[in-house]
């Protein structure tokens, strides 16, 4: 029943992957893999339908959403085995692949990553903010989202927003260039 209600709206679903960016194969791919989600948790009591005869387009949106996004992180995800006897104990998941790697990227990522930590060292820390630094750094290395962050602080979340605002926005102007040079593979660019 729920999967005839999703089909009527293929070619919405369809776009609205292609929108993500994602090209007409994979758009495919991840509005099938929609269907089976959206089955699943249908079979297992969740209602996502406004009353009986329209399905719930946001909630199918974010799906999509969060679908697109699963599939191009598992795509830059690269196992590496290693040649040693037993080879579960030794895999290592790495998030990007290591093909383009040389000194020279290391180098510049160090140089940028020194010039950030030092424009973060340098913010003022009042009465008012004394987490600019601890929010920024959490956010960005343990991959948490605000919402998130603000329930295991117990700091509000609008608070979380501007305070993460500020203070990229103080990056931004002050190393913005270099992250941007890092970025375009420019690194005798980067001071």
């Amino acid at each position: 029943m729920i999967l005839e209600k999703l089909a009527k709206n293929h070619s919405t679903w369809n776009r609205m992957v292609l929108g993500f960016g994602a090209n007409p194969s994979i758009a495919e791919d991840i509005v099938q893999d929609m269907y089976i989600k959206i089955h699943d948790l249908v079979e297992r009591g969740k209602d996502i339908t406004y009353g009986d005869d329209d399905v719930n387009k946001f909630y199918v949106y974010l799906t999509l959403k969060s679908l697109h996004g699963d599939y191009y992180r598992q795509k830059n995800k690269l196992t590496v085995y290693s040649t040693d006897d037993n080879p579960e104990e030794n895999k290592y998941d790495l998030i990007s692949s290591n093909e383009d790697y040389n000194e020279s990227e290391q180098d510049a990522f160090d140089k940028t990553y020194s010039k950030v930590v030092k424009v973060l060292d340098g913010l003022p820390i009042s009465d008012n903010y004394p987490y600019f630094k601890n929010i920024f750094i959490g956010y960005n290395t343990r991959e948490l989202s605000m919402r998130r962050m603000a329930k295991e602080t117990g700091i509000n979340l609008n608070s979380i927003f501007n305070t993460l605002t500020k203070v990229m926005n103080i990056v931004r102007d002050e190393c913005g260039e270099d992250v941007a040079d890092f970025f375009n593979k420019d690194y005798h660019l980067i001071k």
